[in-house]
């Protein structure tokens, strides 16, 4: 049976004609390479990886990634770049609404440009002790500042991160206005935080 959610990234993925001009990584984690040099090695998992570009940074920092995204046309790209330039990506297609994972497996996890609320629990039980969670995805200023026509529910409301994730250590947040490779702008909401440790 078809899933209209795979589909709809398949049909994306299709038109952006996935290339090394959308390999930049995040802003918002290339700020805390520092932070993640110290977590090296270890493993990291890239929630709706969409092309890679976040996993391939963090292979390049020495981690071990799993790479998640429910459009096989993604995921079989990136399987070719990581077979052709033998990286420590691990390239996994599926809905992200049925995933499970061992708890305390990774010691960073990145969730950029996607809002699935009801994974935050997992996200919470997949980190090591210690462990580092980085976030970023659109808020409601992309709606109403921004004037975006975009579904509310995909959207977070202020100050949303740091109350879905009380359980951990916050270390850096912030909302704000961003310029994307496309020179377009977007309204997001960024969180880090950490996991803490067992005492």
């Amino acid at each position: 049976m078809k899933n209209p959610a795979q589909d709809k990234w398949n049909n994306k993925y299709r038109d952006r004609k996935l290339g090394h001009k959308h390999q930049q990584p995040s802003d918002w984690l290339k700020s805390h390479e520092n932070l993640l040099k110290r977590t090296t090695p270890g493993r990291a998992l890239d929630i709706a990886c969409g092309d890679g570009r976040n996993s391939f940074y963090l292979a390049s920092l020495g981690f071990t990634v799993d790479a998640i995204d429910i459009s096989d046309v993604a995921i079989k790209w990136l399987s070719q770049q990581v077979n052709d330039q033998g990286l420590s990506i691990k390239p996994i297609q599926g809905d992200l609404e049925e995933v499970s994972l061992r708890e305390e497996s990774y010691h960073v996890i990145v969730n950029f440009i996607y809002l699935q609320r009801g994974l935050f629990p997992s996200m919470i039980k997949w980190l090591k002790p210690g462990g580092y969670l980085f976030f970023e995805t659109m808020n409601i200023d992309h709606i109403e500042q921004l004037k975006n026509s975009m579904n509310r529910d995909y959207v977070l409301e202020k100050n949303e991160l740091i109350l879905a994730f009380k359980e951990l250590e916050l270390i850096d947040h912030k909302e704000l206005t961003v310029n994307t490779i496309n020179s377009e702008q977007r309204s997001v909401s960024r969180l880090l935080a950490r996991k803490p440790s067992y005492s």
